[in-house]
């Protein structure tokens, strides 16, 4: 993969598709342009500044009298950066009504505005009086802005101020413009107020990949990661950008007037060429020994290149055994069957920089416990699931009456341990059964007096639960 530090070209081309040609034909009677400071107002081929900062005079407008009908009439605004402005009307005017547009109707001082916030066509009524003769009029146009493409350190925050930036692409009689050491973080941004619709492309080779739509902010590090995997990518690739305001963002001339078109279609060339090569020094893993038991979820392993900056910075990971455990490109660790083995991950132009993980994958075992009578004694624990070759403490306790004989596995007649309590270390599925037995019982039998009679058995032992015969022989009398 190419290595890439960020030295930036920026050239815009503005073209335009005749299959997008969905206006017709409307000259401009008049062109007001707004930059901030000042107003500047063409017509008939004179150019004048009539005025500063942001109101305009209704009176600078072309109106369009209800009794002219003239198709001449309209007027374009051309505004910069998408900033608010508004049109003031002299007091006389009334019945100020909006017929459509991208504003609101305030006013201010006692006077009457209207207050543009965004792009696109618009329209408003409104009477006056002219020799005594109350007129019906209104003034329409288009308002479209320009330099509302900015490059910045970061994406623009609109809503509290547009900052000064590096640079500023100008969509209406669109100029070259050169930006250099432009880094990844670089911002092309758009005020969202200039726009109905947008559409970001990127072109490499020919090849066309949509990026997003209507999206007010694109990082130079989206764009570079876009299409560096497009077939043919040489470091240089066309952002186009085609934007929709609702009336037209382009304009031609055509015998001296200004031409609407339906859409404008805004190529911006980017050269990313190769400047620098920062080489990565190190990886840093997010864990530096692993231990799973097959079954468990997967686990992310997040690996990172360092410094910061590297500009090589693939990563390939791998198993030393991965009928144990795998790894995914993705740094996804799978347990498959118990065992140890070894996840590397290392850069793969940099081979001899890499780490080592070990993984140990344990499995699972489940052992029971239980009594072979339950009238006689009680086993622990109960039934459980512990990691092969685990070591638990098993337990018997006898009732009253009874002893412990020993541990059996499987049948009560395969002791295996007469330890208790008794630890094995549990490396398989099995079943413990504590063994009991009854206490042996001494029965002594004595006669109160021998002269008279004797008793047989004097002592024998039985089992708890065992009948005890004793027989008395009385003494015949003389």
């Amino acid at each position: 993969m190419k290595k890439h530090i960020f030295l930036l070209v920026l050239t815009l081309v503005v073209a335009f598709s005749a299959g997008q040609l969905g206006y017709a034909q409307t000259s401009y009677a008049t062109t007001i342009t707004l930059d901030g400071q000042s107003i500047i107002k063409e017509k008939n081929g004179t150019t004048t500044t009539i005025g500063t900062g942001t109101v305009v005079q209704v009176t600078d407008f072309q109106e369009h009298i209800s009794s002219n009908h003239s198709a001449d009439d309209y007027n374009r605004l051309l505004v910069k950066n998408g900033m608010i402005f508004e049109v003031e009307f002299p007091s006389h005017y009334t019945n100020i009504e909006k017929d459509d547009g991208p504003f609101t109707i305030i006013t201010t001082n006692g006077k009457t505005r209207l207050r543009f916030t965004g792009a696109g066509g618009f329209s408003c009524s409104y009477k006056t009086v002219v020799g005594g003769v109350t007129e019906d009029r209104r003034i329409a146009g288009d308002v479209n802005y320009y330099g509302v493409l900015q490059i910045g350190e970061s994406p623009i925050n609109f809503e509290i101020s547009a900052p000064e930036v590096a640079g500023q692409v100008n969509i209406i009689n669109p100029t070259a413009i050169v930006v250099n050491n432009v880094n990844k973080q670089e911002h092309i941004n758009m005020k969202p107020n200039i726009f109905h619709n947008n559409w970001w492309n990127v072109i490499v080779n020919g090849e066309s990949r949509e990026l997003y739509e209507n999206k007010t902010s694109i990082s130079m590090e989206e764009i570079f990661n876009i299409s560096k995997d497009l077939p043919g990518f040489d470091g240089v690739i066309k952002l186009k950008v085609q934007i929709s305001d609702g009336t037209s963002n382009g304009i031609r001339n055509n015998q001296g007037k200004k031409i609407l078109l339906g859409r404008s279609y805004n190529t911006i060339s980017l050269d990313f060429t190769p400047l620098m090569t920062i080489n990565p020094t190190s990886i840093e893993v997010t864990q530096s020994q692993v231990n799973l038991t097959v079954g468990d979820n997967p686990l992310q392993i997040t690996a990172t290149v360092k410094p910061d900056t590297a500009t090589d910075k693939e990563l390939v990971w791998s198993s030393s055994n991965s009928t144990i455990v795998s790894v995914s490109q993705n740094g996804l660790i799978s347990a498959h069957s118990p065992g140890n083995s070894t996840i590397k991950v290392a850069l793969k132009n940099h081979p001899s920089i890499f780490v080592d993980i070990p993984v140990k994958i344990d499995t699972k075992f489940t052992f029971t416990t239980e009594s072979h009578h339950p009238t006689w004694g009680t086993a622990q624990p109960a039934t459980q699931t512990v990691n092969a070759g685990t070591e638990v403490t098993l337990q018997a306790t006898p009732k009253t009456g009874y002893r412990f004989v020993g541990w059996a596995v499987g049948t009560p007649s395969f002791i295996v341990a007469n330890d208790n309590p008794y630890q094995p270390a549990i490396n398989e599925n099995v079943r413990f059964i504590a063994v009991f037995e009854p206490l042996p019982l001494q029965i002594t039998a004595n006669s109160n007096n021998t002269a008279w009679g004797s008793v047989s058995p004097e002592n024998q032992t039985l089992n708890a639960g065992q009948r005890a015969k004793v027989t008395a022989t009385p003494v015949a009398p003389p």
